[in-house]
């Protein structure tokens, strides 16, 4: 579990794997999500986190400078 509390996988239940465990998303602006439809991987935090396609859209659809901290787009609000 991270220091936010999210977990990085959840048990996900399947006919062909009832224990199979899955990646959600770990976009860092959107506490909420929890998409297992990744895009991309980011770091963040000097963490690699997955991002769903939604949350990568939101993020490369807004305004944001790359590069506040090494590698890493500036939280949403702050431009």
């Amino acid at each position: 579990m991270r220091s936010g509390g999210k977990e990085r996988v959840k048990p996900e239940k399947s006919l062909d794997n009832p224990l199979r465990e899955v990646e959600v998303c770990m976009n860092p602006w959107n506490g909420e999500c929890r998409s297992t439809e990744i895009a991309v991987y980011i770091y963040h935090g000097g963490e690699r986190l997955p991002v769903c396609r939604r949350c990568w859209i939101e993020l490369a659809d807004g305004d944001y400078e790359w590069g506040e901290w090494p590698g890493q787009p500036k939280p949403p609000g702050r431009r």
